[in-house]
């Protein structure tokens, strides 16, 4: 490591002497982008150093508090003494964290498409590594107050299973918390959800489908995930938790079994019980412990048992942690953090208003994402009391037709199709659990599925789907009419349908876009924008979108790229393992 520090002193020094000697010439070099073929290299060159010298000078610093870091891995109590030296070089990691920010912002003005290819590559190379690199540095930052180096820190930890979809995850299998004072972990439970609440009249009343659906009574932290804004749903978590079990929680951490699987690739494979616990087999071996004959000769009721190795597995992760974090493969750790992250995986909240604000700027909270232009997500909520939404793949296709107003008619087709086997036995809701977990899989599918798009959006027709009484726990048949309800600057549409397995359904919703939809930036100019947000505990969803622009419109610029359909309008296509952007220009033919 010091012979790292050298070298990068040694960058550091000579990307100041090539600033010096260079800086007069600069405003020059700005306005040589005239210059054939390498004309846009020279414009950039002010940046390009600029960013070199920050970077390099950054890296410095990070290297040395990294050394002393490491040193500290060696120490039985290493958490606590790596808290420690953190907080000694908080001035050092924060100006650091400037340069970092400063090197970002320079970058970020470099126009990649009017550089040669050797310069471009490079240049794209910092800018896929940077922002990790400085998500990195402001987290190390901020790590010493987020384990307690000031006060005593508890986070709410919520285990949810999205082979029981909600719109924030899943059903709560578990649920505890973790307290760290000083990096130190001093408090560590995690209970099975059902034994989190004490039913009360001061448990406040569930969401109305909820309760017509479900014939819920109280809310329940079981069922805290119904809302698809993460943040709302981490508010009503530790409220519940405060009345269940008295403990006031500073933050949620959401981790799904995806997100598991990703963080137990950098875990060598762990022994719970004898059994060998990796990234590959965890999923099956929840199945399994599901099972009384996993657990055959143990004492007590099989309900209570069958999620107990959730929670021996996640004490011998604390225990790796803790005892053995040199078998940790730190920066495939970091990796599967950041991929879990992007993915909707794992999920952060924080009381704090400050940190809550980095975690929404950077999309680790599943906040529903504000702004203007068009907005899409669907949000599924497994009512049926199974496991179903295991074997259920959905898929999207949606259609924006924009209009010279910047208006926009928009088609949103939603198919789903579960892979469970065929069978003949009627379709039952009432609340059951089969002991083989997988079974719980085949059974039918009921889904109160919400569509979010913009507070403006007017319908014009949805899916009309109805649902016999003879099905339903208040045995009354659906209307088909989809529920309005408003969602910070959002709305959805609401609409409960049945799916046996082996069957397919489609959804169909049309609506209307007002004019704003698509935003005009000069007399000729158009920007039109699309942000799809994935709903957390989901894999993919297959997606094509296809943009009709308005008649005579000539498409300047998409990010990402288009192709054209047989009838010339945009197509796009994505499997939403993350949320997805649309940036179009265009322009509309000027009137004489």
């Amino acid at each position: 490591m010091t012979r790292l520090g050298d070298s990068l002193g040694q960058a550091a020094n000579q990307f100041d002497i090539l600033n010096r000697e260079t800086e007069l010439f600069w405003p020059l070099l700005e306005r040589s982008g005239w210059v054939p073929v390498y004309g846009g290299d020279l414009k950039a060159a002010p940046r390009l150093l600029a960013t070199g010298r920050q970077l390099s000078h950054s890296l410095v610093i990070l290297a040395e508090v990294l050394n002393d870091s490491r040193q500290t891995l060696k120490k039985p109590d290493w958490l606590s003494s790596l808290v420690a030296t953190l907080n000694d070089s908080h001035a050092d990691m924060d100006r650091a964290l400037i340069l970092l920010q400063q090197s970002q912002a320079n970058l970020d003005g470099v126009p990649v498409e009017t550089l040669t290819p050797a310069v471009a590559e490079r240049v794209q190379l910092l800018q896929r590594f940077l922002p990790p690199m400085t998500t990195g540095a402001a987290l190390a930052a901020r790590l010493p107050a987020l384990l307690g180096i000031e006060s005593p820190q508890t986070y709410l930890i919520l285990s949810p299973n999205s082979d029981e979809l909600r719109p924030a995850g899943g059903f709560i299998t578990l649920a505890g918390h973790i307290t760290f004072d000083r990096g130190r972990i001093t408090d560590f439970k995690l209970y099975n959800s059902s034994h989190v609440d004490e039913e009360t009249e001061n448990h406040p009343y569930p969401p109305a489908p909820m309760y017509y659906y479900m014939k819920a009574g109280y809310w329940l932290m079981r069922d805290v995930t119904w809302s698809p804004d993460f943040p709302a749903v981490a508010d009503t978590a530790v409220d519940l938790y405060e009345l269940g079990q008295g403990i006031q929680a500073d933050g949620v951490v959401s981790l799904d079994q995806h997100g598991l699987v990703q963080l137990l690739r950098a875990f060598k494979p762990l022994s719970v019980n004898g059994e060998q616990v990796t990234s590959d087999n965890v999923i099956k071996l929840m199945r399994w412990h599901w099972s009384p004959n996993a657990w055959q000769g143990a004492r007590g009721d099989w309900s209570q048992q069958r999620k107990a190795f959730l929670v021996e597995l996640s004490e011998t992760i604390r225990q790796t942690i803790e005892q053995q974090p040199s078998t940790i493969k730190l920066p495939i750790l970091a990796e599967m953090i950041e991929q879990a992250l992007a993915e909707k995986h794992l999920l952060v909240y924080m009381k704090d208003p400050v940190l809550q604000s980095h975690i929404v700027d950077k999309n680790w909270g599943g906040a529903i994402n504000s702004g203007n232009g068009d907005y899409l997500m669907i949000a599924d909520a497994n009512v049926g009391f199974n496991k179903a939404s295991a074997l259920v793949q959905r898929g999207l296709i949606y259609h924006i037709t924009l209009a010279t107003d910047g208006s926009a008619k928009a088609q949103a087709h939603l198919t789903y199709e579960h892979h469970g086997r065929p069978h003949s036995t009627p379709c039952s809701i009432l609340p059951r659990s089969d002991p083989v977990y997988e079974d719980n899989m085949q059974r039918c599918y009921w889904n109160y599925m919400r569509l979010v798009t913009p507070a403006a959006a007017h319908l014009i027709s949805g899916p009309g789907k109805v649902v016999e009484g003879k099905y339903l726990l208040h045995g009354e048949t659906t209307t088909g009419e989809p529920d309005v309800e408003l969602l910070l600057d959002k709305q959805s549409w609401g609409q409960l349908f049945m799916l046996t397995p082996d069957q397919t359904t489609l959804l169909d919703f049309e609506y209307e876009l007002p004019a704003g939809t698509a935003r005009k930036i000069d007399e000729s100019l158009w920007q039109y924008t699309l942000y799809l947000q994935k709903q957390p505990g989901t894999l993919t969803t297959d997606t094509q979108v296809t943009v009709a622009l308005p008649s005579g419109a000539q498409l300047t610029q998409s990010q990402p790229p288009a192709t054209l359909d047989q009838n010339g309008a945009l197509t796009f296509s994505t499997n939403q393992k993350t949320d997805w952007q649309l940036l179009l220009y265009y322009k509309l033919p000027q009137k004489e």
